[in-house]
């Protein structure tokens, strides 16, 4: 492994050496010595502890950069007898609404701008929904996001808390009993320590799924014996049914509190309870809670980012097969298509002196869906087919290997989140050429989510 550069460089200039580099990534890692002793420093431990002997340590990296931390880094800790990580955790990469993000192209959200959008706690939530122990990509889906928060985080975890909490208050002054439940309590001690296994394992999206179970237990318990109608008969079995439910609220926000702190801790004030695995064990410790306040609220509408303004970004293209083609019955050159791009329209095209019709039955072509309809020779156009001419020959744009209804867009351009019509003047004015038998757009290759668009023909053609 060569850990020298040449200068002009940064980082740590080789001892002896006048004009040469340490590489950098021979360096980074160690700064997660200096960040471990740091922390060591501040809770009074002695960060060797970790780093040698008994003590171990794990690692949370990208995927872009497993080469370096699986080879190098540990070969680095071998040879200079420190220990080697416990374990690496591997994250894939973020998408938005499926796309690539891109600084450059103005499409990349930063945590201040989500800010302006959602609350940091309800993003935390849906990663850790996401988030497995194997290496996956996450796609933050905006409509997915909305309908996990409010459905999941809002009503079935925030409301269950609120409820059992207010009915606490306005019935028994938030004074609690001693009661356990038997008939539910050990399914509900089971899936507790299957989410706390599941964080153990670095599985997120597991202690999610235990969490809301956990949940749903709570809820079916509040729901079924209604103690709103009990409270009139069996008083003392009421307080004792609400009580249970608050303990169940309690050891819920517990669990919460590694995927969303800040909830957590402004509930367990609510709740009258410390947040820490132990008092998972003794729920009744206090047997008060005190003023219920509504944390969390269902969002009104969907969050969307700001998006770039490129003017690409203005162009809705899909994935087409085409299922029939015809001859124009005025026009010589034309041809009429009939094409699936996730819904069936018409398409006209000037395709006929340079592709029989035989060629193009069945194959997946690109398709500018959002081009306003034209009446070419009294036949209604639905959108472009596009194509490549470099002034001898016409090839359309494929993805053999994608489905109809797929999207086609320009590395890291994401489209606009509302699709307006655009007129073939607009389309004229953005310059599509062909390189190495790829369409690109300013050196952007088009692609859909399974692969990059083909065009076979001479760089430089114009795609129209």
């Amino acid at each position: 492994w060569d850990i020298s550069r040449d200068g002009p460089y940064f980082g740590f200039l080789i001892p002896g050496e006048t004009d040469k580099y340490y590489y950098v990534w021979l360096d980074a890692p160690i700064g997660y010595f200096a960040s471990l002793a740091n922390y060591a420093k501040e809770k009074n431990l002695d960060p060797m502890g970790y780093l040698k002997g008994d003590g171990s340590f794990g690692h949370f990296i990208g995927k872009d950069i497993m080469y370096f931390h699986l080879l190098f880094w540990p070969a680095m800790l071998m040879g200079s007898g420190f220990n080697l990580p416990s374990f690496y955790h591997v994250h894939g990469f973020l998408t938005v609404n499926g796309e690539k993000m891109s600084k450059s192209r103005g499409t990349f959200l930063t945590a201040k701008e989500f800010l302006q959008i959602s609350e940091p706690e309800f993003l935390r939530f849906y990663f850790a929904s996401n988030l497995g122990s194997n290496v996956s990509d996450i796609d933050l889906n905006w409509q997915d996001y909305y309908d996990k928060i409010n459905s999941e985080l809002v009503s079935k975890l925030a409301n269950f808390s609120y409820r059992v909490q207010t009915f606490c208050a306005e019935n028994f002054e938030g004074k609690l009993v001693k009661y356990i439940d038997e008939n539910i309590e050990k399914e509900l001690q089971t899936q507790i320590e299957d989410a706390k296994n599941a964080y153990s394992e670095r599985n997120l999206r597991q202690a999610v799924h235990h969490i809301l179970e956990i949940a749903s237990i709570g809820n079916r318990y509040f729901q079924g014996n209604e103690p709103w109608k009990l409270i009139k008969t069996d008083k003392k079995r009421a307080h004792g049914i609400i009580s249970y439910s608050i303990s169940i609220a309690r050891r819920l926000t517990i669990i919460m509190w590694p995927i969303a702190p800040k909830y957590s801790e402004n509930l367990a004030k609510q709740l009258n309870v410390s947040v820490n695995w132990a008092s998972l064990q003794k729920p009744f410790e206090k047997l008060s809670t005190n003023k219920p306040e509504i944390i969390f609220r269902k969002m009104e509408e969907i969050p969307e980012p700001k998006v770039s303004s490129d003017p690409f970004s203005a162009l809705q293209i899909k994935v087409g097969k085409v299922l029939s083609v015809e001859d124009h019955p005025d026009a010589n050159k034309l041809y009429v298509l009939k094409v699936d791009t996730g819904e069936e329209r018409q398409l006209v095209a000037g395709l006929k002196p340079y592709i029989p019709k035989n060629e193009l039955i069945g194959k997946n072509v690109c398709v500018l869906t959002n081009l306003k309809p034209a009446i070419l020779r009294g036949k209604e156009s639905q959108g472009m087919l596009l194509a490549a001419d470099d002034g001898k020959i016409v090839v359309p744009l494929t993805a053999p290997n994608s489905k109809p209804g797929d999207k086609v867009s320009a590395e890291e351009i994401m489209p606009e989140a509302e699709q307006k019509e655009i007129t073939f003047e607009d389309f004229k004015k953005i310059q599509l050429v062909v390189q190495n038998n790829h369409a690109t757009y300013y050196g952007k290759i088009l692609q859909t989510q399974k692969e990059k668009v083909q065009v076979h023909i001479t760089d430089g053609a114009k795609i129209r």
